[in-house]
């Protein structure tokens, strides 16, 4: 009786030092799962840090330009300011010649109060540090009054001396010299 089945062989008739060793198919199936599961794991992770490339890239490009914005809102502000301490000054130097210009209405308002009824103004000149007057009076003891209410506002006045006195037609004419008070700042 005759096998008829046929079943392969291989047969291999190299001498054993030529022949190529075989792995096992264990190894074979670790090694392939280990390349997919590498492969996979490579791809994923650059999809990842692909994605955060791209948002950080548009979070840059926003703060650059916040940054722009900022920088010339920064340029407005110190423009500003500038104009704001130029300003501050021409307020101080304002300031500074208030407190240094005599109160013009305080003094004539001093020198209408301290007046008797019978002393009159015929001029005056005003400067910066002092008054110089010329009047008439019927009499000297009005002058000696009108002088001495003069010497009650020492806030105002420094001094108040005559430079001339002379009788004409009854009349007293006088010329006074009245120093105001140097004002600090």
């Amino acid at each position: 009786m005759e096998l008829k089945s046929s079943y392969r062989i291989k047969i291999n008739l190299l001498p054993k030092k030529y022949r190529v060793k075989k792995t096992p198919n264990w190894i074979r199936i670790l090694f392939f799962t280990l390349t997919v599961g590498v492969t996979f794991y490579f791809l994923f992770a650059y999809t990842i840090n692909n994605n955060r490339v791209q948002i950080l890239t548009t979070q840059i490009e926003s703060m650059t330009a916040e940054i722009k914005y900022l920088q010339e809102q920064e340029k407005k502000m110190q423009e500003t300011q500038k104009q704001i301490d130029a300003i501050q000054k021409r307020i101080d130097i304002v300031r500074s010649l208030i407190t240094r210009e005599p109160d013009w209405l305080k003094i004539v308002n001093s020198i209408g109060n301290s007046m008797p009824d019978d002393v009159f103004l015929n001029s005056a000149q005003f400067t910066g540090s002092q008054i110089t007057f010329s009047g008439t009076s019927q009499s000297i003891f009005s002058i000696a009054q009108f002088i001495e209410s003069l010497s009650q506002y020492q806030d105002l006045f420094a001094n108040a001396e005559f430079q001339s006195l002379s009788l004409k037609d009854s009349l007293y004419d006088f010329n006074l010299v009245l120093e105001l008070k140097k004002h600090e700042s």
